[in-house]
């Protein structure tokens, strides 16, 4: 499992174990995802099948929004086969800390479906519900407010019958959603706020890199290009918009979404393999609601765009038929020698753990099984930051700093630090174990 899906989990953990979110423990993401792995975690617990399951369901739900958009735009059996082994060609090149964006992309294609139907019926019940799925997305990914505030106007400009009704259903969603968050889990809109707005201007200022960063994404190109999506939506954007006149084109809702859906992955500025998801999903319906302009390429192009991407579709498997043909005893909730937890499981088999420790940067594994661990799962940039802190994270270090024989687990790439090495200045190093450093705190 990646480190960020991990990290979430553990948060997921943590709710369950009625702890609040933003004030018990330090996110810089939004509630509504860490109570969609909850839900998930309450029925079947935690583990790596655990893990595995729920990532399962995630990419099914996702796929399952993209056939409803066929569906509804009444695509052909062979464009809809490509699609699915298009997004296959994407999903195998990326970590499984995609489960985020693949939660998000399926909220913004349900958002666009529920949207749609409003602009064709001119029902406002559908507009209800595509501005609740939005607000549910801005409460999971604060960036994700762009399409809040993109489609917002969008309405405002090419749509104005019922202005006041619209202002109000869009308010009532906004704290539909967060009365929820606020009722049922004490979530505090400025905790939500400074935590995520804050952390993440702080976090471009210290840690982005340069300018180029915006511009320079050679891997998701390379992801994008090698699945055919991109030549594809190449081409129907081009020949949707060689029929129209300039002065119209913003006029399209479907140019509106997926202009939306670019101009936040460019403001990002990550090329993390799985955030190309971040394009992925407006893509998709792009293409889908113009299938049309598909359509009319040759059937000989067609059926060979098919091969390729079922040559894509068949590759994705390898990595599952590797792993139950020549490593089935890693199929479990015990990490094997091949798995990416396999030094932390080595590490809680060692030590077997039964009191009060802490995890400082590394992966949420320990959290997620074990519950000795009382460190905030997401630490690290306290350490990496100098102008960040959360009153928890600095509650346990200033415990660490001051407190005798405490037992702290150091991820390596922390040990550069000020923060940390000012910590291990007074504490015994008891061990090494792959990634980690282990401490006894003043020990000496």
């Amino acid at each position: 499992m990646g480190s960020d899906y991990l990290t979430c989990l553990a948060f997921a953990k943590k709710i369950i174990n009625s702890e609040i979110i933003y004030q018990d423990f330090f996110s810089h993401k939004g509630p509504y995802f860490f109570l969609y792995l909850a839900a998930f975690s309450k029925i079947i617990g935690f583990g790596q099948i655990q893990s595995w399951i729920i990532l399962s369901i995630t990419v099914v739900f996702f796929y399952l929004s993209v056939l409803l958009l066929c569906n509804k735009f009444r695509s052909d059996k062979i464009f809809v086969f490509t699609i699915i082994f298009i997004i296959a060609s994407v999903l195998k090149n990326l970590s499984t800390n995609l489960i985020l964006d693949l939660y998000l992309s399926t909220l913004i294609i349900l958002s666009f479906l529920f949207i749609y139907n409003y602009f064709t019926t001119n029902k406002l019940i559908y507009l209800f519900f595509g501005y609740l799925t939005l607000s549910v997305l801005f409460f999971s990914r604060i960036d994700t407010t762009i399409y809040l505030v993109g489609l917002t106007l969008y309405l405002f400009v090419f749509d104005k019958k019922n202005l006041i009704k619209k202002i109000f259903l869009i308010f009532f969603t906004i704290f539909l959603s967060f009365f929820f968050l606020n009722f049922f889990f004490n979530i505090d809109l400025n905790n939500f706020l400074n935590q995520n707005l804050s952390f993440n201007i702080s976090y471009k200022k210290e840690l982005h890199g340069t300018f180029l960063n915006y511009f320079i994404r050679e891997n998701h190109f390379t992801i994008l290009l090698s699945s055919l999506i991109l030549p594809v939506f190449i081409y129907i954007f081009y020949k949707k918009i060689s029929n129209l006149n300039f002065a119209n084109i913003f006029s399209n809702f479907d140019i509106v979404f997926v202009s939306i859906g670019i101009f936040l992955w460019f403001i990002i500025g990550s090329d993390k393999d799985y955030h190309v998801l971040i394009l992925l999903g407006p893509i998709l319906i792009f293409i889908i609601y113009n299938s049309e302009i598909y359509s009319e390429i040759e059937n000989k192009l067609k059926v060979v765009f098919l091969i390729i991407s079922l040559y894509g579709f068949l590759l994705s498997l390898l990595p599952a038929y590797k792993l139950f043909n020549n490593h089935l005893e890693c199929v479990s909730n015990t990490p094997c020698d091949i798995s990416s937890n396999y030094d932390e499981h080595k590490i809680l088999e060692k030590y077997d753990i039964k009191f009060k420790s802490y995890l400082l940067g590394g992966k949420s594994y320990f959290h997620l099984v074990s519950d000795n661990f009382v460190s905030n799962p997401n630490n690290s940039w306290f350490y990496r930051m100098e102008n960040f802190e959360h009153p928890k994270i600095v509650e346990n270090y200033n415990h660490i700093l001051n407190t005798e024989k405490v037992f702290f687990i150091v991820n390596k790439s922390l040990m550069h630090t000020k923060k940390m090495k000012k910590l291990i200045k007074n504490s015994k190093k008891i061990d090494e174990i792959g990634e980690y450093n282990i401490f006894l705190s003043k020990s000496y």
